[in-house]
């Protein structure tokens, strides 16, 4: 049995995309969120754009669903959080 490549931290998830190492499948799937302000949702959470982000004030748990018609296997699964 072989042990997944680990990504190396830091490194710039679109140059593995274009080099071939990762592939980005989320365009494949159905997004949904328990909850989100105004604004900050599914499209925010999905772009490109550190500056963007998902945001909701409602109760907790907070969940992202994401839903594919086709059984995928996933060997990483790779975000972004901050404090």
């Amino acid at each position: 049995m072989t042990t997944p490549n680990k990504t190396p931290p830091g490194a710039d998830p679109k140059q593995l995309e274009r080099t071939g190492t990762v592939r980005e499948i989320g365009s494949q799937a159905v997004w949904s969120l328990s909850s989100c302000k105004p604004g900050f949702g599914v499209d925010q959470l999905r772009d490109d754009n550190l500056e963007t982000y998902w945001q909701s004030d409602g109760s907790q748990p907070h969940l992202v669903n994401i839903q594919f018609s086709n059984l995928n296997w996933w060997n990483q699964v790779a975000g972004f959080t901050f404090p």
